[in-house]
């Protein structure tokens, strides 16, 4: 026992190395500043843990004695299908996107202040998380085939149609029977999560905003809402996009979209127009306030930095 728990740990040993040596290579390449470097330390420690795991996970199998299976079988070793199993559902819970847009294990990576997505300038971004979660993929695959005698090919598909189609599931049934409140509320990533038109014919800047997103609870939801523009329409010569803060969106049990009027103000008016008379611009990224205080993040990490929204409070006036 003591000789399979040191193969164990040298297998986790030599692929935490590895991984800290390759992340720094990534980081070092990726940037001429020390004190990122230095700062990105804890990240890169996180990750090559991580990443030891999945090498340990993808090469260590200890030495058991020797159980014939039936001949009619299709497992050659249980031990390492169970593995294989338990493993491609674990990873099937850590790529649901919730409770924010993005997958469950990006949000935990958060919770303890590690950077899941490394943009090293605004053109560039590595998907860290991405990178280890296809790894430990392939690391359950490799089990999988390994512990099977017949029926390799069918597994390996069967594999790939339950991570695709599991966690969909998965997050539809949790927001239907037991998210409540902004974590209801359901969004259709392939379309804009909300699109608005207004005019600068009056200086007002009067228009409206058509949000999307259906309430899967059974009683009302009221949100502060703060719509966020894509990179491409803040970076847009002719004109700039705002970012559009709703005080007060009421989300009734399913409807699946509202229509919100709204009014630029003085300095956005400035910014955005540009001497047109009237705009129009879709929003793919929004961040939701509740009334007690917890937000969700309804976009990619990939696409924009952290919104900040530790200064936002919910204005509860009607």
């Amino acid at each position: 026992m003591k000789k399979l728990t040191s193969s164990f740990y040298t297998c986790f040993g030599l692929g935490t190395v590895l991984s800290f040596i390759l992340f720094g290579i990534m980081i070092g390449w990726t940037t001429t500043s020390l004190s990122i470097f230095t700062q990105m330390l804890y990240s890169m420690t996180v990750w090559s843990l991580l990443g030891g795991f999945v090498f340990s996970f993808l090469l260590y199998q200890p030495h058991r004695p020797y159980t014939p299976m039936p001949t009619n079988s299709r497992i050659e070793n249980k031990r390492l299908y169970y593995q294989s199993i338990i493993g491609i559902g674990l990873l099937s819970i850590l790529v649901i996107p919730f409770p924010h847009q993005y997958p469950l294990t990006e949000h935990l990576l958060l919770q303890l202040h590690v950077i899941p997505v490394w943009k090293p300038e605004p053109g560039s971004t590595v998907h860290i998380t991405s990178i280890l979660i296809i790894l430990f993929f392939v690391a359950c695959l490799s089990a999988l085939v390994q512990s099977l005698r017949r029926g390799r090919v069918i597994a390996v598909l069967l594999a790939f149609m339950f991570i695709g189609s599991a966690p969909p599931f998965m997050l539809d049934a949790i927001q239907k029977h037991a998210a409540s409140g902004i974590y209801a509320i359901q969004f259709d990533d392939t379309r804009p999560l909300s699109t608005c038109q207004w005019d600068f014919t009056t200086d007002e800047g009067n228009g409206s905003c058509v949000i999307q997103g259906r309430n899967l609870s059974s009683t009302p939801v009221v949100a502060k809402i703060v719509l966020l523009s894509s990179d491409w329409q803040s970076q847009n010569e002719a004109y700039t996009v705002p970012n559009i803060t709703l005080q007060r969106v009421v989300f009734e049990p399913h409807d699946f979209s509202r229509t919100i009027q709204i009014h630029l103000t003085p300095s956005d008016q400035k910014r955005s127009s540009s001497h047109m008379t009237a705009m129009k611009a879709s929003y793919d990224g929004l961040v939701l306030l509740s009334e007690d205080g917890q937000h969700r993040n309804m976009y990619h990490l990939s696409h924009r930095p952290l919104f900040p929204v530790q200064h936002l409070q919910m204005n509860v006036s009607p």
